[in-house]
């Protein structure tokens, strides 16, 4: 949409939001937009770009966020932070927001560029694709091979990464990470990259790299590339679709990668990086159901006991939640269920990171996310040597 020169529309690259509204109020230009579901029943991620704002600043009115994953509450609202980016600068968070009610019930969320300019980007949580991806790769320095395992839906190249201490791979300790099953979930990628570049630094006697690391970065790469929020989505959510045959083609093609991964390797490990709802603001692994057996979830318990020893300045019960919310699919086809029935009961972990986590009263950025992936990364090592620092 454009006004009086001010242009507004989707990011080029993961862009989402249906604007309603451009219009000029006093010195500011007020834009105002929804989040789109993109093919799906929920809606939560969004990535605008403007251009020709003459030198001022914008106030973006979220409209549609009462009815979005998570931020329903004005509570919830208030502690949404999305990011900024000026020109051709560096993405920043929004230091405040402002929740306003709506006449006839419910709110919305309010919040304004920093400063005056003249382009911006706008965007629910820091932007990360395949651009971001080969950057780290570049950064890190031919640590990781790169390797397609097969196609997505849209037929775009699924790639999967791979990190070995040495050429003798049968029966080494493994960890297969999967980020991305929905789309605009960016929290999980920037763990990962803390991952792959904690991965890459470690030093050869580093407990590290005894692991064998296998990584597919983007399940739902066509939803990265598109803009899609990607919770909920059609014809089934990503994480619902881990049937024994398998609903969507991203999910067969890792089945049999995880499969080749399994062979010969009798201590394994799967770790599966998502974002919550769109209020929160903390870290923490999301336990098995009660109606798994109960080897799976003492299993996840033990990993958990590592994973809280890594994060000793939170409180270790909100460092694990029971699943108690609905679903629209089978609870049975997600990642962890697929991996201890159909891979020799292989643990599988799923970790939330918030899309505005807090620690100590303070916001936490791109650089904190890494430090968590390299945390969670060596919780893994711990797990799989049956290592962990409280232990000694």
């Amino acid at each position: 949409m454009a006004m009086r020169g001010m242009r507004v529309k989707p990011a080029a690259m993961s862009g989402n939001g249906a604007v309603l509204d451009v219009r000029r109020e006093g010195r500011e230009w007020v834009v105002e937009f929804m989040s789109e579901p993109h093919g799906g029943t929920e809606s939560l991620w969004f990535h605008l770009e403007c251009a020709g704002a003459g030198n001022r600043r914008i106030r973006f009115a979220w409209v549609n966020a009462h009815v979005c994953l998570g931020t329903g509450s004005a509570e919830a609202m208030a502690n949404v932070r999305p990011v900024v980016r000026l020109g051709n600068g560096d993405w920043e968070r929004i230091e405040e927001v402002e929740v306003v009610e709506r006449r006839l019930g419910g709110h919305y969320v309010t919040f304004r560029t920093p400063r005056r300019c003249h382009r911006a980007a706008v965007a629910f949580c820091y932007p990360y694709g395949p651009e971001e991806l080969q950057g780290t790769l570049k950064e890190v320095g031919g640590r990781w091979e790169v390797e397609a395992i097969g196609l997505t839906g849209e037929g775009r190249q699924l790639v999967r990464l791979h990190a070995s201490p040495d050429r003798r791979r049968r029966g080494r300790p493994g960890a297969y990470v999967a980020a991305r099953q929905h789309a605009g979930e960016t929290p999980g990628s920037w763990v990962l990259d803390g991952i792959v570049r904690a991965v890459a630094a470690e030093q050869p006697a580093g407990p590290l790299r005894g692991i064998e690391w296998w990584v597919v970065p983007f399940v739902d790469l066509d939803g990265v590339v598109n803009g899609d929020y990607g919770k909920d989505s059609f014809p089934i959510d990503l994480n619902r679709a881990w049937a024994a045959m398998p609903m969507r083609p991203e999910v067969a093609a890792i089945q049999r990668d995880m499969q080749y991964f399994a062979e010969g390797r009798a201590r394994r490990f799967v770790l599966d990086l998502h974002g919550p709802g769109g209020g929160e603001t903390r870290i923490y692994q999301m336990h098995c159901r009660k109606d798994r057996p109960r080897a799976q979830r003492e299993a996840a318990r033990r990993f958990n006991e590592m994973f809280c020893a890594e994060i000793p300045e939170q409180p270790t019960e909100r460092l694990g939640v029971v699943p108690t919310y609905g679903t629209r699919w089978d609870l049975r086809h997600n990642l962890s269920s697929w991996a201890w029935d159909e891979l020799g009961k292989t643990l599988g972990v799923t970790i939330e990171t918030a899309y505005q986590p807090m620690n100590d009263g303070q916001w936490q950025g791109r650089d904190d996310y890494r430090e968590i992936g390299g945390r969670i990364a060596r919780a893994a090592a711990a797990f799989l040597t049956r290592r962990s620092r409280r232990a000694g």
